[in-house]
């Protein structure tokens, strides 16, 4: 029947995927040795929560932020100087999580 090939269909499509839980344009700001601010557009369905992972592009241990889901930027501090960070910023949702978005500090 119809309402079979729907179900089917429906359930072939990924929770996880799709623009809608990704964030978007993130931006690295306000650059010192020791700190940065980092800034994004929310996806279009907002998260529970973000979680932010960042550590040193030469390998470092990785640190980890988690914001509330309204919040859309964070002052990371106590960082390395001269040392250029790999980004992460994760959407955390009910049951799954959203897409990532990264960037590197330059």
């Amino acid at each position: 029947s119809n309402k079979d090939n729907a179900g089917s269909t429906f359930k072939d499509i990924p929770v996880n995927t799709g623009p809608q839980l990704r964030p978007t344009d993130l931006k690295i700001s306000a650059v010192t040795s020791k700190s940065m601010h980092l800034t994004w557009s929310p996806p279009v369905r907002p998260p529970k929560k973000y979680r932010i992972v960042y550590y040193p592009s030469k390998g470092g241990i990785p640190k980890e932020v988690v914001l509330d889901g309204a919040v859309s930027s964070l002052q990371l501090s106590n960082l390395t100087s001269h040392t250029e960070y790999l980004v992460s910023v994760f959407p955390i949702y009910d049951t799954v999580v959203g897409d990532e978005l990264r960037g590197v500090t330059s």
